[in-house]
């Protein structure tokens, strides 16, 4: 991502390690009952992970070092981040979750089938204004398949702005981006539509689970939203939520907030490339993404736009809400469970249809069941809609902690809201 698009006062990142909530809490509470079987650390195992992560913290780096070469694990990185691998080996070996000689090459958590890391780059001058409309210029994609841990395919693309058509020279310096390759592309509703259809290609449209990577907040909640405005077409529902690197690497590496060169460093790694370049830094933030997962992280959303409009003349206004654990993954849930579900009721309508039909001798009957069954069907969809813009509102106005604390009720509701729709279909069967 190009430095010189955000203002000063917007990059700033917080100096402490992210603190678990109370929603995250109440997840571990039930990944203990499936690790353990029970809802307490009363395992013997626990006690000696303990013991073992004890004998770990008074090494020294050489120490650990030696042992991690003798378990043939990766050796790069400063001490905090060997400490942690050392100890993620022994927390996966203990819990049983894979082989030893094979923790090294595969990852423990593989929730996400694939992760698709994006780095735009925009325009910008030298000194940006808080009111200057950034137009995305390159548009970057990195897939990663979780269970291979490999760079499974790319899209590039360069963008032509509409708005600032003429790069300005800190631009074209900053990112390497010429006037040339801008005035040659697509505009961006025409790349959106290309990513869409490779991301379709690759069963990411349902039937694959996958969720978006980024280096911050910057590419989703400041370019991706605004240039969505200016070109006049609706935000892709996969850039509603992501997950910001920058999160999941200090949360799991106990570190500060780090800038992408920092990360690498502390993984004992180089950057490869060219920096500011969309395509170089989607590269290194995936070789990122690969450490963590290897290294035992379990990778979350942790991120979306803020529910309200960010003053575009306030350039430290919050432009993200902190997304918890348990509302990922219920999300993620949910979405698959929509997609399942709208395929069985397709294919439940196309059934009934074509059973009314043969049972159908006079006409006018035939006409009366088809227009009970539509009837049925658009009843059922607009109940299916008001039911998710209602839980959409109710995400977007609650904070974490509030979504948390009315969990309960929400279930409660989705499941009289379950007997409705179903009371409902057996009203239409009856007709039939």
């Amino acid at each position: 991502m190009a430095s010189g698009t955000i203002p000063v006062a917007t990059v700033v990142d917080s100096h402490t390690p992210d603190k678990k909530d109370e929603s995250d809490s109440e997840w571990l509470t039930v990944h203990q009952q499936k690790v353990t079987g029970q809802g307490d650390f009363s395992d013997p195992v626990y006690r000696l992970m303990s013991l073992k992560n004890g004998e770990i913290n008074k090494m020294t780096k050489s120490e650990i070092y030696d042992r991690l070469l003798k378990l043939k694990l990766d050796t790069r990185g400063q001490k905090e981040v060997l400490k942690k691998r050392l100890k993620n080996f022994y927390k996966r070996k203990k819990l049983g979750m894979m082989k030893p000689r094979k923790l090294q090459n595969f990852a423990t958590d593989t929730y996400y089938d694939y992760l698709c890391v994006i780095d735009f780059e925009a325009t910008c001058e030298a000194n940006n204004l808080p009111t200057y409309k950034h137009e995305i210029i390159e548009f970057p994609l990195i897939l990663i398949d979780t269970k291979k841990l490999q760079i499974v395919d790319e899209f590039h693309s360069y963008v032509r702005p509409v708005l600032h058509s003429e790069l300005s020279e800190f631009c074209t310096s900053l990112t390497g981006i010429t006037q040339q390759q801008v005035a040659e592309a697509d505009c961006f509703p025409t790349v959106l539509e290309r990513v869409n259809t490779w991301l379709e290609s690759h069963g990411l449209n349902g039937q694959h689970r996958f969720t978006v990577v980024t280096d911050g907040p910057w590419d989703m909640a400041r370019f991706l939203h605004g240039q969505c405005e200016i070109s006049g077409i609706a935000h892709p529902k996969w850039g509603k939520k992501w997950m910001n690197i920058r999160k999941s690497f200090s949360s799991f590496y106990d570190q500060r907030r780090l800038r992408l060169s920092l990360m690498l460093d502390l993984l004992g790694l180089e950057f490869e490339g060219q920096p500011h370049s969309g395509l170089d830094d989607s590269r290194n933030i995936a070789r990122i993404v690969i450490c963590l997962l290897r290294d035992g992280a379990e990778l979350r959303v942790n991120e979306r736009r803020h529910a309200g409009q960010a003053p575009v003349d306030d350039p430290e206004a919050r432009l993200t809400s902190s997304v918890s654990r348990w509302e990922a993954e219920r999300s993620s849930d949910e979405e698959q469970s929509e997609t399942s579900s709208d395929e069985q009721q397709t294919d439940k309508q196309g059934a009934d249809k074509c059973t009314g039909e043969k049972r159908t001798e006079n006409p006018s009957d035939k006409k009366q069941e088809e227009c009970i069954d539509k009837e049925g069907a658009k009843q059922l969809n607009d109940k299916h809609d008001v039911n998710k813009h209602s839980d959409e509102e109710q995400v977007e106005k609650s904070s974490d902690k509030d979504q948390a604390e009315n969990f309960n009720g929400k279930k409660q509701a989705e499941k009289c809201s379950e007997k409705e729709l179903a009371h409902l279909t057996s009203g239409i069967t009856l007709s039939l």
